[in-house]
């Protein structure tokens, strides 16, 4: 490499790393629901897309909901027991098995899955479950 090149790879580097402080600052801001002084302008933009997709930003959102999410998100892999676990309710929660079991208990009748012949969300044994990409 001429040394033009290391400038310019330097450069380059300066201008990616440098916002990166004030960029976690305001990112550690906005998941602790602290204003910005972005919020004036992103704010309204936010309520309006919630009122578009009709979403209540008030209203939690369910386990089903959650897990079905986090199931969504790894679609056609398989998602371990103890990650579920874990993302839905904590570290505490890693062995107890149970509590996902009756989730995917009460999730299967809402995707209109069958347990006995599951069709979309699969129960990988001893592992976790997986969505199927397919749906078939």
């Amino acid at each position: 490499m001429h040394d033009y090149d290391w400038l310019l790879l330097a450069a380059f580097s300066l201008l990616v790393l440098a916002p990166a402080p004030f960029l976690g600052r305001y990112f550690y801001r906005v998941t602790e629901g602290q204003r910005t002084w972005l919020s004036p302008v992103l704010l309204p933009v936010e309520r309006l897309c919630y009122r578009v997709a009709d979403v209540d930003p008030q209203q939690e959102q369910s386990w089903r909901g959650y897990a079905l999410a986090l199931l969504a998100q790894y679609l056609g892999r398989v998602v371990t027991q103890q990650q579920l676990l874990r993302d839905i309710w904590g570290p505490s929660h890693v062995g107890d098995s149970h509590c996902l079991r009756v989730v995917v208990g009460h999730l299967r009748p809402k995707l209109g899955d069958d347990s006995a012949a599951p069709r979309y969300l699969i129960t990988e044994a001893g592992v976790g479950y997986r969505l199927r990409a397919d749906g078939c």
